[in-house]
């Protein structure tokens, strides 16, 4: 194959050209002819495959032996109890289950007996408000040595003596009503009874307190008599009344109202 070239590229000191096609090497004066031989092409360069390089080869793990497993031991023979220390150990049980039956009940009947105080004990402290509420309660209060009325009001100091005035027996009972509440209460009517050694009621009559209203913490005495009562031993009782009407006298044997005494008072039977 040939080539064409100007002379103005290959200029006067000639010059090396190649082939295009083969890549062959020649040098050329001016004029375009060859001058030399021409160098060879340089054989291809060999490719040689490229080979892998070995991959490391891991060692083998060294096998882990299995730990020996641990025997299981071996169930122990049951032993075989002895009839007479099963039977304690039973009546044990049964002793245990019936104390914890008995402290259980003695919790409740201690629990109820503790209520009971304490409804006895707000009883006996607030005993004018529940006789005012339950007037039939003053006579349980009295049979307990208390008693107690619904007014607010209590009688005390009561006495009854003998005196002669005028040359005939009187009787004279006297004592004092006090205010228990902590407010002024009226005074109602006073009822007086007198009776025979047999218990028969000789004389029932109502005394008129002297005041209306009796402010708290307050006392008010009294004072009544009866005239001609009979000889021997009386007793008499004196409480409040729930009658309105004015008050009177017994009927006496000569319906005469009994004089101041003369003489020095004698004491008489007191029974109540």
């Amino acid at each position: 194959m040939r080539y064409s070239t100007s002379a103005s590229a290959i200029g006067p000191s000639g010059r090396k050209v190649r082939c295009a096609s083969c890549g062959h090497n020649w040098q050329v004066d001016e004029t375009g002819e060859q001058v030399g031989e021409a160098t060879p092409p340089p054989p291809p360069a060999k490719i040689e495959p490229a080979i892998p390089e070995p991959e490391p080869v891991s060692e083998p793990e060294a096998a882990t032996e299995p730990e020996p497993a641990t025997p299981e031991p071996e169930p122990e023979p049951e032993k075989r109890r002895d009839p007479e220390v099963a039977q304690a150990i039973r009546a044990r049980r049964e002793a245990e289950r019936k104390q914890k039956r008995k402290n259980r009940v003695k919790m409740v009947w201690a629990g109820i007996g503790a209520s009971y105080l304490l409804v006895l004990a707000a009883a006996w402290i607030f005993r004018v408000d529940v006789v005012r509420i339950w007037p039939n309660t003053a006579s349980a209060y009295a049979a307990l040595g208390g008693k107690v009325s619904y007014y607010g009001l209590e009688i005390r100091d009561i006495a009854m003596t003998r005196t002669i005035n005028g040359g005939a027996s009187v009787i004279q009972i006297s004592g004092q009503v006090v205010n228990i509440s902590k407010k002024p209460k009226p005074v109602p009517l006073l009822q007086a009874e007198i009776f025979d050694e047999n218990g028969k009621t000789l004389f029932s009559w109502l005394i008129e307190p002297e005041q209306q209203s009796l402010e708290k913490d307050s006392k008010l005495a009294f004072v009544s008599e009866i005239r001609d009562p009979p000889p021997g031993k009386l007793q008499f009782e004196i409480g409040f009344s729930n009658e309105k009407p004015a008050p009177s006298k017994p009927d006496t044997a000569d319906k005469k109202a009994p004089a101041e005494p003369e003489h020095a008072p004698e004491d008489a039977d007191d029974g109540h």
